[in-house]
């Protein structure tokens, strides 16, 4: 168990399953990406270097406040995907979480409240060499703790599957 100030994660085995849809039917595209609002908050705040952003990837990251003064009344929601996969999976092979976000959205959450980011190289083909890396522990923690410290959300709310617990 790692603690943080704010923050426990605890390796385990998932014994739960949660299932969501698409509950809107793809009646609306999803914006991808972090909000420049939240962008602008990683930079000045020493979160810069993880690149979160993951522009590399199509589908690479979501979530943000419009701008500072948005409220966030919800505890924040944060998807962690599964091996070689990608925040909004829109590649071949890749699922991501754009179903489970776009089921949210149709529920009243706001991108101030969603939260994903892509942690590995997104490519199927990778998928055998990849495993628990210290760089991926360290990157997902950090942009767990991003999101406590940007939203100021005492918890968070994490939604996994595969490699992504």
């Amino acid at each position: 168990m790692i603690r943080g100030s704010r923050l426990t994660f605890a390796a385990g085995i998932v014994v739960g399953l949660v299932v969501l849809g698409a509950g809107n039917g793809g009646a609306f595209a999803l914006d991808t990406g972090l909000t420049a609002d939240f962008q602008s908050w990683l930079q000045a705040n020493g979160y810069g270097s993880f690149d979160f952003v993951r522009g590399d990837v199509t589908g690479g990251s979501f979530g943000g406040r419009s701008s500072s003064s948005e409220p966030v009344t919800r505890d924040p929601v944060i998807f962690i995907h599964g091996n070689s996969d990608s925040a909004l999976g829109t590649g071949p092979g890749l699922t991501g979480w754009t179903d489970s976000i776009e089921y949210f959205i149709s529920q009243g959450y706001r991108s101030s409240e969603l939260y994903a980011t892509t942690w590995g190289p997104a490519d199927i083909s990778l998928t055998a060499f990849q495993y628990h890396s210290r760089s991926y522990l360290t990157r997902t923690r950090a942009f767990i703790q991003a999101v406590l410290e940007y939203t100021g959300a005492e918890k968070v709310d994490i939604v996994a599957h595969s490699m992504g617990v």
